[in-house]
């Protein structure tokens, strides 16, 4: 899945207008500035990447990059070639050249783009299917978590910044985050009903709490809240279980979890009565 398109990457890391200059002839070639030949060769990189030329790109941007160092063109091509690594689908490459290029520019405005690929750039290295079992499990929960780490990292760090761009970048990091949160969780449930049915209530509330503690906005957060509770009852720890549905009651009233839960009260004549609070 690609979240970014390249028109809406121009919008922010172009600092330099790139206009098209009329030189048809080699005389006038010849009479360019050393700041037109690095116009035109980040241009003709540019179009490179546009048009999925992903090899000619690499090298076109790594010549403006070490060819016209004092160009701010370089700077732009060193953004520009973690672009092509991200779009060519070589996402952990991609990840790391945008690292470097916040190491090299902390102050550059493209900053917060350049956070905001690394999370995407994990993103997208998680497999399209998503095994929880052995062995291949280990690995795409791996790149799940970095993708969920980094995302949320940059979420917390640009979520009241004003810039409408950087915004813009905010709703496709929460997007992606949500759908980490859920395989993160999913895996968490995943092991927590595998002990449930082995009758091992004790391994299973672990795992379920782990996903609700660390995986609140999870839309499986209903699900391991109804099955903890579950787990209380069967360990007879009543006042935990009835704790939890509590709590499933005040984040998912209208869940049809919380109805069954309720269900469950009645059968076994439990009442919020014994938290100290009327039912």
């Amino acid at each position: 899945m690609r979240t970014v398109i390249l028109d809406a990457m121009r919008i922010s890391i172009l600092l330099v207008t790139v206009s098209s200059l009329a030189c048809s002839g080699p005389q006038q070639r010849q009479e360019q500035t050393y700041a037109q030949r690095a116009e035109t060769a980040y241009a003709a990189a540019v179009e490179a990447l546009e048009d999925g030329d992903y090899t000619v790109a690499l090298a076109r941007f790594r010549e403006v990059r070490d060819g016209f160092e004092l160009s701010p063109y370089a700077i732009l091509a060193e953004l520009r070639l973690a672009d092509t690594y991200f779009e060519q689908g070589t996402t952990l490459q991609a990840a790391e050249a945008y690292r470097q290029f916040i190491q090299l520019h902390p102050s550059h405005d493209a900053v917060p783009y350049a956070r905001f690929r690394i999370g995407m750039s994990y993103f997208e290295d998680m497999p399209s299917s998503f095994f929880l079992l052995p062995p291949s499990y280990e690995r795409e929960l791996g790149s799940t978590r970095l993708a969920h780490d980094m995302i949320g990292e940059f979420i917390a760090r640009y979520r009241d910044s004003e810039d409408d761009e950087v915004q813009s970048y905010i709703r496709q990091a929460q997007e992606a985050y949500v759908e980490t949160s859920d395989r993160l969780a999913g895996y968490e449930l995943y092991v927590a009903e595998f002990y449930l049915k082995r009758e091992r209530p004790i391994a299973s509330a672990e795992h379920l709490q782990t996903l609700i503690a660390q995986y609140p906005s999870s839309t499986l957060a209903p699900q391991a809240k109804f099955l903890l509770a579950r787990c209380y009852l069967d360990l007879s720890d009543v006042i935990s279980a009835l704790t939890t549905i509590r709590q499933l009651q005040i984040d998912h009233p209208d869940h049809k979890l919380t109805t069954r839960a309720l269900r469950w009260m009645e059968r076994y004549g439990l009442s919020f009565d014994l938290l100290g609070e009327e039912s």
